[in-house]
């Protein structure tokens, strides 16, 4: 008994060296085919992954670590099997998610987005309505991503708190304002988590978020107020910070016209946009590269979750939008996931649904304002 113990760590300690180098570079920890059919194997993996996740189990938590060993497995069989069809356009992977059945990553919090019904009630009337193709779409460039604008601030983590309506609009926030003023500055989660008059980790809409932001003459740095409500437990209102520092001010905002790609598209060639989608597939879950296709859903009456979308492009004839995610970069494309562009009313994941973006006014003639114009 003693000897398979240390064999099996010494396996777990020399797969963690193999994987240390190889972790800087790769966000979702990778996997032999050779590993599913091995249970040693299987549990040097698992811990390789809970060693790259900082997640640690006493001894009195050896149940719930053969719970979550379970868990991990059966979605490491599905990885499997997925990645292994012919045609699929993405892959799955053991993203930071991958020890929780989809029912435990529906309930999270690591979603967030109030469903408004009061601007959704017709949408489903519209289903088989495809709008006219607008003549500026004809206009626009091939492909577009705002990363390499210098208008996209680096990917952020909501941890267990229900804000990704906070973190959308602050990303859109971040956007319109570099834009317009040649400066991407990080811009403060907590505060709208905090001070609006959202429900915090319980929920909120990223137009309210804008409202507020535009209601309080601006919102203060992320420096300046940092993100503390990762556990999903928030503090009360800063009212020092929040009445003192108003660094970065917008002037109002715009929704985007519901079920139509091409209006997104026109939206997004200007700046990045926020927008919702139902994000609690367990394909979605697991992504880790290529173009999404998988088992969301396009109804807009699932709408759970506020990301930002932050260009399109193509990739070997697969139109695809470019979204950011706030669940970190330890899951999907550091961060990122690409999704179908595919022509449908509500487009995948019901995107086209729900999507807005704040406006701000240009003093100057800042260098990112000018390379978007040309």
């Amino acid at each position: 008994m003693a000897s398979s113990v240390f064999w099996v760590s010494l396996c777990v300690f020399a797969l963690a060296l193999s994987i240390s180098s190889a972790s800087e570079d790769s966000h979702v920890l990778g996997y032999s085919p050779s590993d599913l059919h091995s249970e040693p194997k299987l549990l040097s993996l698992f811990e390789a992954w809970n060693l790259k996740h900082g997640k640690h189990y006493t001894a009195a938590q050896r149940l719930e670590k053969s719970r979550r060993f379970h868990i991990f497995r059966e979605n490491l069989m599905r990885i499997d099997a997925h990645n292994k069809k012919e045609g699929s356009t993405f892959k799955l992977g053991l993203t930071r998610f991958a020890d929780l059945n989809q029912e435990e990553f529906k309930q999270s919090r690591r979603l967030g987005l109030k469903l408004p019904v009061h601007r959704l009630g017709s949408l489903r009337h519209h289903s088989n309505r495809k709008p006219a193709p607008s003549s500026i779409v004809n206009d626009l460039a091939g492909s577009v991503d705002w990363r390499s604008l210098g208008a996209v601030t680096s990917v952020k983590d909501q941890g267990m708190c229900g804000s990704c309506w906070a973190f959308s609009a602050t990303g859109a926030i971040e956007g319109a304002n570099a834009i317009a003023t040649g400066s991407l500055v990080s811009v403060s989660e907590e505060e709208l988590v905090t001070c609006s008059s959202a429900s915090g980790c319980d929920g909120g809409l990223m137009d309210e978020a804008f409202e507020w932001v535009i209601n309080n003459g601006g919102i203060a740095t992320e420096e300046t107020y940092p993100y503390s409500s990762y556990s999903g437990i928030s503090a009360a209102c800063n009212t020092g910070l929040e009445e003192q520092y108003k660094s970065v001010s917008i002037d109002g905002y715009a929704d985007v016209t519901p079920y139509s790609e091409e209006a997104l598209m026109e939206a997004v060639s200007k700046q990045p946009v926020s927008v919702a989608i139902e994000a609690s597939a367990w394909d979605f879950q697991l992504y880790a590269e290529g173009v999404y296709n998988g088992t969301c859903s396009s109804d807009p009456y699932d709408i759970n979750h506020g990301v930002l979308l932050v260009g399109y492009g193509s990739d070997n004839g697969v139109n695809y939008w470019i979204v950011k995610n706030s669940w970190g970069s330890s899951w999907g494309d550091g961060g990122y996931i690409r999704m179908i562009r595919n022509g449908s009313p509500f487009g995948i994941c019901a995107i086209h649904s729900l999507s807005s973006y704040p406006l701000k006014h240009a003093s100057t003639a800042p260098a990112i304002a000018a390379i978007a114009e040309s």
